[in-house]
């Protein structure tokens, strides 16, 4: 692998970026501070802006590192833990916290260890949930507390009891931009509860009581406000450690001068706040970095334009890239990921740097860019090419002002990957796609057909274990080009070890499965359509293909030759609002295409997966579908003949409009005056914390409206075109009083999961009996399997050689896994009578951890060489309990065996299997199921 790899996330990367002297002179000191005696609480503007000070200065509240507390130079993992459990005061703690340090320093498990201390102590469990993750992070060598670590999310919950730190989260594979750039271990984000974010008086009398010197104190440190994501339920603040434990004196810098470097004042002069705050979160995207540009491969190109109106751009959003750049962009990126995946502990895919990219196409962030790249093989050497619709603020590499400093900045000169157009599995309907196909003439006898299919294959799954498998792989998982799957699925690691159908936790697990494929139907209308697909749209800068014309590239041979036979294909974008949202196109082929220009043509050769629009015409193709463009988008791309034939197009909608006012719009971020900043941010993120209520109540009376008979096609319109400014204006609310006042009490159709209460009326419109053959057939679906007459043989088997060999030991054994699994039980029920959550995702999760804690606890007990005979013990003693409670109580079997030891359990059974039969195969993957994991022929 070259030297000059950029290993982003892994490597070293510079602590604090420098602040030029410009950047310096407009935040006028390099620590912006706040007189400690300043205190103005009861007024209410005031009190805003200290509730996320800017200001670096001495805290009295802060005890200083050097003032006699050793604990404060422990890492900070460390710190935030004893601050979650309030432990700092605690001396007799202390002292015995003290000797385990004393043991330990210098250890490469240093960390685990004192985590494991700490949890033992408070938690009455001797690991913590993220005990795995440290123990990879301590054999790794992987810092937590450095910028190149990013390995933890660190969390708070804003509550009317106060500010509750919560677990630290380990990260996955995709990091985020600026958590690169300056370590994640220095930002936090604080989850406000809606009680607390009601009102902005309510939002800042709940925060009131926590601060300390006008600033935020939490787990040593002081934080400022840098970002905010408002949404429906939760308004979360996204902060940064400014100053405190474990950041040298340095390192300290304001969350303000953060901001000023992630978008360079000096670059983008005169920032309003709206734009401020669409442009920082950019640098807050989840992504993969790959190849780090050098000054000449980046290069500006103009937008295609509509002729006659310049203001409609035909290329909204999408670059191009050389052949030569796609694959340095892979090359690293699979590097980049490989590494990580070893710095995490997760299992590493079979890639390789000198693997070709297989893609041609993916979402990415490059500085202040935002969109798509697509190959161009006309292109030479190392060259990314970028429209001005993608630049979203300035970078030096941008400006062309690079200097020797900024020639390796990981965050400004990184192609930083989202998303790679892989080929799409079949797509869906949902119930904007089945009411607008509705509308638009497709008959309803073919939706009750498709529904009647599905449901048949649902019933033939408890009796076909290759098509339970090849269901449930394709309604779980995308394909993925190694055919990887995650190992914490139990069912899908009980059909790989071949586990008999008729077992108990199998049954419950296929039940569990049937069920959620109903509950999909029944409330989502998400039936699979095989000749449809998910395509991410890209325009035609070749100007080859005419405006009623369409190249799809599917990236799977069978299909490809299907939708060009077809000749046609219809596509929208979701959510769509209009019936004419609904586009019908003619399919080119590659091969008309090369005919019309050899040249040109060659550019859709090499395209493995895309739905390409055409630039010609007086609008993009991608806006006509409810204003969509190419910077990631994507289409429903069908192609069934009764669809394609029975879609009748509709006019297009004239969706011009007055553009709403701003407030926020010409406000410049104050970025010199941390107070004003501080203010700002906080009143933008209360301003728009219902951004997403307010779209919810038109979208969802649009579907009422559609559905009833008794409003016309004007009044549906009318409601369409309100949730179309919505979406591209958040902060000014186009549900109006009149509004509320006229469809509040409006009847809603039977169907609508959503009604809890008032009136409701009969729908005979599709989605009305869509739910009626659900309701009626669906519950046929559902049976008690019958179950195996006796336990797992190669299980028994197991158990079997151990009384043989120690009888006495067994019935040990035996009465230790009955009591966990009593223990079991009664936690479940605690933890779960204890919440007011109990949904079913908690209570997944509540399992998975409990699991998780019981299996800890069983591997410091046993030795290694023990397991396997421990959990065939634990197995049967489990499933006899089970068979008790499905057959005398018809409840589901107990999930504790298999969550605790589904690998050793799968090991055991697809071991024996392959004994039995006299073949060698990799445990816990029966033989028989290759081609249906990895596209292998028997």
């Amino acid at each position: 692998m070259d030297d000059k790899i950029t290993d982003l996330g892994i490597a070293s990367s510079p602590k604090t970026p420098p602040m030029s002297q410009e950047e310096t002179s407009l935040l006028g000191t390099d620590k912006l501070e706040i007189e400690s005696g300043q205190n103005n609480d009861d007024a209410e503007d005031e009190l805003c802006s200290l509730v996320f000070s800017q200001s670096i200065s001495d805290d009295n509240n802060m005890v200083a590192v050097g003032d006699g507390n050793w604990t404060l130079e422990l890492p900070f993992l460390v710190q935030f833990e004893l601050e979650r459990f309030n432990m700092r005061k605690d001396l007799d703690f202390n002292v015995r916290l003290k000797m385990i340090v004393d043991a330990n320093r210098g250890k490469p498990s240093f960390m685990r260890e004192l985590i494991s201390f700490i949890y033992k102590e408070k938690e009455t469990q001797s690991k913590a949930p993220y005990d795995d993750f440290l123990k990879v992070c301590s054999n790794n060598g992987s810092p937590v507390d450095e910028a190149d670590s990013c390995l933890f999310h660190f969390n708070a919950k804003l509550t009317e009891k106060g500010i509750e730190l919560l677990p630290p989260d380990p990260a996955g594979i995709m990091t985020r931009r600026i958590h690169r750039k300056f370590g994640s271990h220095r930002f936090l984000d604080l989850r406000c509860e809606e009680k607390c974010t009601s009102s902005l008086p309510v939002l800042k009398k709940h925060l009131k009581n926590h601060l300390r010197n006008n600033k935020i104190v939490l787990s040593g440190r002081q934080y400022g406000i840098l970002y905010s994501n408002p949404s429906e339920k939760t308004v979360i603040f996204r902060l940064f450690a400014e100053s405190g434990i474990g950041i040298e004196k340095c390192d300290e810098i304001s969350a303000a001068q953060v901001a000023a470097y992630c978008i360079p004042t000096t670059l983008n002069q005169g920032l309003s706040l709206t734009k401020y705050m669409k442009r920082m979160k950019l640098s807050f995207t989840t992504t993969i970095p790959s190849f780090t540009l050098k000054m000449g491969m980046l290069e500006e190109i103009p937008d295609i334009k509509a002729i006659g109106n310049e203001n409609n751009i035909m290329t909204d959003g999408c670059g191009l890239i050389s052949r030569g750049a796609l694959s340095e962009v892979y090359s690293h990126y699979t590097y980049n990921q490989d590494r990580r995946n070893i710095s995490i502990g997760k299992t590493i895919p079979v890639y390789s740097a000198k693997v070709s990219c297989p893609f041609s196409s993916f979402q990415a962030r490059i500085g202040g860019i935002k969109g798509m790249f697509v190959v161009d093989d006309s292109l030479d050497g190392i060259k990314v090419q970028y429209r001005p619709s993608q630049l979203k603020y300035d970078v030096p590499m941008t400006k062309r002002v690079m200097s020797s400093e900024d020639g390796d900045d990981v965050l400004h000169n990184t192609i930083d990957v989202k998303e790679w157009d892989k080929p799409p599995p079949s797509a869906h309907l949902n119930q904007n796609i089945i009411q607008l196909l509705e509308e638009t003439g497709v008959p309803k006898e073919y939706f009750l057909d498709l529904a009647e299919k599905e449901i048949g294959e649902l019933r033939s799954l408890r009796e076909d274990r290759e098509l339970l498998m090849q269901t449930y792989k394709a309604r779980k998982y995308l394909r993925q080009s190694h055919g990887l799957f995650e190992n914490e699925d139990v069912l899908m690691r009980m059909l790989h070890a071949g586990v008999p159908l008729d077992e108990p936790v199998m049954i419950s697990k296929t039940n569990d499965f049937v069920n959620e494929q109903l509950k999909r139907y029944r409330e989502k209308s998400k039936f699979p359509v095989s000749e449809s697909r998910y395509l991410r749209m890209l325009p035609d800068h070749t100007g080859l293909l005419e405006s009623n014309e369409v190249f799809v590239a599917i990236g799977d041979e069978g299909a490809q030759y299907e939708v060009e036979r077809a000749g046609q294909v219809v596509a929208m974008r979701l959510p769509s609002y209009f019936q004419s949202d609904m586009r019908k196109f003619k399919v080119i082929s590659k091969t008309d295409l090369m005919l019309r220009c050899p040249v040109k043509g060659g550019f859709f050769s090499g395209v493995r997966a895309a739905l390409i629009l055409s630039t010609k015409g007086t609008k993009s193709q991608a806006e006509t579908m409810s204003g969509g463009d190419f910077d990631g988008d994507k289409a429903w791309c069908c192609w069934n003949e009764i669809i394609v034939k029975s879609v009748q197009v509709r006019p297009e909608e004239n969706t011009e409009y007055l553009q709403p006012s701003d407030p926020f719009k010409e406000r410049p971020m104050a970025f010199a005056d941390p107070a004003e900043w501080t203010n700002l941010i906080i009143n933008y993120t209360m301003r728009h914390r219902n951004d997403k209520n307010n779209l919810g109540k038109l979208v969802n009376t649009l579907q009422v409206i559609r559905d009833s008979q008794r409003f016309g096609y004007n009044e549906v319109n009318n409601v369409a075109r309100k949730a179309f400014i919505q979406v591209d204006n958040p902060h000014i609310s186009q549900w109006t009083d009149a509004d509320d006042k006229k469809y509040r009490g409006i009847s809603r159709p039977h169907w609508l999961n959503s009604v809890r209460t008032g009136c409701t009326y009969q729908s005979n419109r599709v989605l009305g009996e869509l739910n009626d053959m659900l309701n009626e057939t669906g519950n046929k679906v559902i049976c008690v399997h019958d179950i195996e007459p006796e336990m797992n043989i190669h299980i028994r088997e197991r158990i079997e050689r151990a009384c043989k060999k120690d009888i006495k030991e067994v019935e040990m054994i035996r009465e230790d896994m009955r009591t966990r699994l009593a223990s079991f039980n009664e936690a479940m029920k605690e933890k779960i009578n204890s919440s007011c959550r109990e949904d079913e995702n908690f209570s997944i999760q509540t399992t998975q951890r409990l699991c998780k804690q019981y299996r800890l606890e069983i591997e410091e007990i046993y030795e290694i060489d023990e397991l396997s005979k421990v959990f065939a013990i634990l197995y049967e003693q489990t499933y006899f309990k089970s068979r008790e409670r499905m057959s005398r109580w018809n409840k589901k079997p107990y999930i504790f065996a298999w969550g605790v030891a589904q690998d050793h359990l799968t090991r055991i059974i697809a071991d024996g299997d392959a004994k039995k039969c006299g073949v060698g195969i990799a445990p816990t993957i029966a033989r028989g199921d290759e081609h249906i994991i990895f596209g292998k022929k028997r």
